[in-house]
């Protein structure tokens, strides 16, 4: 099966070019009758209101491109490499993303 030309692996030995969040607002204004202003201060509310909900348990769904969910790793005991003695690593929690299947 053919992927479309975006999804198409990298051939070895290229750099793939990362992306940032002045390239994102820039792209959007350009393709929107919205000012780099007004879709920075939107893409921020939507980072915010992402955070809030999955830091107060929730998990927030948007259809077509992914969730974003708090997971929680419990506390093990781990080895130090170099020495070989054990360290206990403590409970944390980490916002995860899984991508849409369509996207």
């Amino acid at each position: 099966m053919k992927l479309p030309l975006q999804f198409q692996p990298q051939p070895k030995g290229t750099k793939m070019k990362t992306i940032g969040k002045t390239d994102l607002v820039a792209d959007i204004s350009a393709n929107t009758p919205f000012t780099k202003g007004c879709v920075e201060a939107v893409i921020a509310e939507l980072l915010d209101s992402i955070t809030s909900y999955t830091a107060a348990g929730h998990k927030v769904q948007i259809k077509g491109f992914g969730t974003f969910q708090m997971q929680t790793w419990l506390a093990r005991t781990a080895r130090n490499p170099r020495t070989g003695e054990p360290v206990q690593v403590p409970e944390r929690q980490k916002l995860t993303f899984k991508a849409s299947k369509g996207a």
